[in-house]
């Protein structure tokens, strides 16, 4: 397991405690809350730690919560783990998450940005003309008819975001969203109201759209270093495209479930969930076959996915041991042609191997641990190593590199792992 999605998650993951733990165990996750509260002003970790639910829970203070928690897991990540995902995502607000942490905007600059976009979200609300709301177990393309057919009485609801093959959040004017909430109801669904006032992904948002362009504008922005979707395309971002995208993210509807799939598309085995719980990956687990899911929020996920990360890192010295046992075994074979061929170039191929998993911070899969342990035996035999020195060495390697289990099944002509 070494091909990872991230994905980051949006308001109302918040809780009281949250980030709390990565705080105490972690310096890179301390430092974050830190800057956070220097750029703020107050403190926002003594608001995730000992706020109340109510206080955190409003807009303008959850955006910020939740963005500082996210990045605050990765730092931790990265200070523990550190291998790249091939690609990441955020879902609404955690798009600007992803952004941070794949370097896209600055951390400082993010929390600037959601300080406004909230207090621009909380003045809207005061006007107390939105709603959402979760609906489960319905078709998208019945919850887009039944938005349709609102459509035609002159209330305005649509879909904000696709979540799954069977759930979608609609946003709207709260006497249209009620309405739809008794047709899912009557159609076998079920609602979730949103507690939140705002219709966030819904042209009712336009204004506070355009005054967020406005504030994203003044910022500069740099490219990914790693894929980030986007909620709007479910296209990788550009760095030319964050101020047109981030403010169509408030007034159209988060193509999540188009995103999962593509992510899919890079043949990544795990999802790691960027925050404090694990809905997102609950979700994606709900439909996709056989994905792994962990939050690294959460301590119990995070210590079974280190523990798994340590063991396939050790997996990378692989190469490093195989390479050393045929530099101290001595030669037996003085015919320079075969030597080149059997032992000089073989050689090379596991120093290319080494250096690729090295560089590129993944571990090598067993397909890759079985070619490098063939490839030592084969220069061994070239080699006119004694069988016994070669059973020894390799029974080291899979002992130091605690790869042993993987090579069971495999005929070396020797027997190994006694």
């Amino acid at each position: 397991m070494n091909r990872f999605g991230f994905v980051f998650p949006g308001q109302g993951t918040q809780y009281v405690g949250m980030g709390k733990k990565l705080y105490e165990q972690f310096e890179g996750s301390r430092e974050i809350y830190e800057e956070a509260n220097d750029v703020l002003g107050f403190d926002i970790a003594d608001l995730c730690f000992n706020g109340s639910i109510g206080d955190l829970s409003k807009t303008e203070n959850a955006q910020l919560a939740l963005l500082t928690t996210s990045v605050a897991a990765y730092k931790a990540y990265e200070e523990v783990i550190g291998w790249s995902p091939l690609v990441g995502a955020g879902h609404s607000l955690g798009e600007y998450s992803a952004l941070v942490c794949a370097g896209a905007i600055q951390f400082s600059d993010a929390l600037m940005i959601l300080r406004h976009r909230g207090q621009l979200v909380e003045e809207f609300m005061k006007k107390g003309n939105g709603a959402m709301s979760v609906l489960d177990g319905i078709e998208k393309e019945i919850v887009e008819k039944l938005c349709q057919n609102q459509h035609g009485n002159n209330r305005l609801v649509t879909p904000a975001c696709y979540n799954s093959p069977l759930q979608t959040v609609v946003s709207g004017e709260p006497d249209a969203v009620m309405l739809l909430e008794q047709e899912v109801e009557q159609l076998g669904g079920t609602f979730t109201p949103f507690l939140v006032n705002a219709p966030f992904h819904s042209p009712m948002m336009q204004e506070v759209a355009e005054h967020l362009k406005l504030q994203l504008s003044r910022y500069s922005y740099a490219p990914c270093k790693w894929t980030v979707l986007s909620n709007v395309t479910a296209l990788p971002y550009e760095e030319a495209q964050v101020v047109e995208l981030l403010t169509r993210q408030m007034t159209q509807p988060v193509q999540w479930k188009t995103i999962v799939d593509r992510m899919l598309d890079f043949k990544i085995d795990a999802l790691i969930e960027m925050g404090p719980q694990a809905v997102l990956t609950n979700l994606a687990k709900g439909y996709v076959h056989g994905i792994n899911g962990y939050s690294f929020g959460q301590k119990d996920d995070r210590d079974v996915l280190i523990s798994s990360v340590e063991k396939q890192k050790s997996a990378t010295s692989f190469f490093t041991k195989c390479l050393t046992a045929v530099v101290c075994t001595p030669n037996e074979n003085w015919d320079v042609e075969e030597f080149k061929k059997g032992v000089e170039e073989p050689y090379e191929k596991i120093e290319q191997m080494e250096k690729f998993f090295e560089e590129n911070k993944i571990a090598p899969d067993i397909k890759q641990l079985e070619e490098a342990l063939l490839t030592l035996r084969s220069i061994f035999q070239v080699k006119k190593v004694p069988l016994e020195e070669q059973r020894q060495w390799i029974n080291e390697i899979l002992d130091e590199t605690q790869t042993g289990e993987y090579f069971r099944n495999i005929d070396l002509g020797m027997e190994v792992g006694a």
